[in-house]
């Protein structure tokens, strides 16, 4: 009996001023079409879920609402987890995120942030993956889509097929090649689970909107 998680990341938010945002920010009108067409993607590709599971912030809230109209008649209510949300950074909110790329480009690392309040990997990793294992546990042998952040997808997909290995930095991560590119917005992982929850086939799902 296989079980299978989609691990989707977020839309496109509405972000004129280009800042780093908290989780009361909407998708944006592309945002929220992207989302609806990448569901539209996967009802076509015969991908039926049996639970959706959503971090309660408003931009994750809005993309799985956009997949699921694609399947209305399922009539499936959004499960939200608070442990899928993106790292808690109250530090960063509204800075520039040219700065960010430009500038810093690890947050987790620059020595001049050591002090700022970030969530670091290590923390939201383990969150993330106690809730994948929570939702294989509830839903095993079915089909879950389950909607969070970049870096938090970036690092737990990481993690999955990386096993007690210590976590690589988030420059090398988004550098690395191979298994594990860094999801677009509105791109998934395709995670296949067998009886034991460990990982056995996964696979890079593009959004069809670029």
């Amino acid at each position: 009996m296989k079980t299978e998680i989609f691990l989707i990341r977020h839309g496109d938010p509405d972000n004129p001023e280009k800042i780093i945002y908290d989780g009361t920010i909407s998708l944006s009108k592309f945002g929220k079409e992207k989302m609806r067409k990448f569901g539209g993607m996967l009802r076509a590709m015969n991908v039926i879920p049996n639970a959706v599971i959503s971090s309660p912030f408003l931009r994750t809230m809005q993309s799985a609402e956009e997949i699921m109209k694609n399947y209305l008649d399922l009539n499936l209510s959004i499960e939200q987890d608070s442990r899928l949300e993106d790292p808690h950074s109250p530090d960063l909110f509204g800075k520039p995120i040219e700065w960010l790329l430009n500038t810093i480009v690890d947050p987790y690392t620059d020595p001049d942030l050591l002090n700022w309040q970030i969530e670091r990997p290590p923390t939201f990793t383990a969150r993330m993956l106690e809730s994948i294992k929570d939702i294989f546990i509830k839903h095993k042998g079915k089909t879950a889509f389950v909607v969070s952040h970049g870096d938090p997808t970036a690092f737990a997909m990481w993690q999955l097929l990386n096993p007690g290995q210590p976590l690589p930095s988030l420059r090398e991560l988004q550098k690395e090649s191979g298994r594990v590119p860094y999801l677009e917005k509105g791109e998934a992982w395709r995670i296949l689970f067998d009886d034991q929850g460990h990982v056995i086939d996964h696979e890079h799902i593009a959004n069809p909107s670029k």
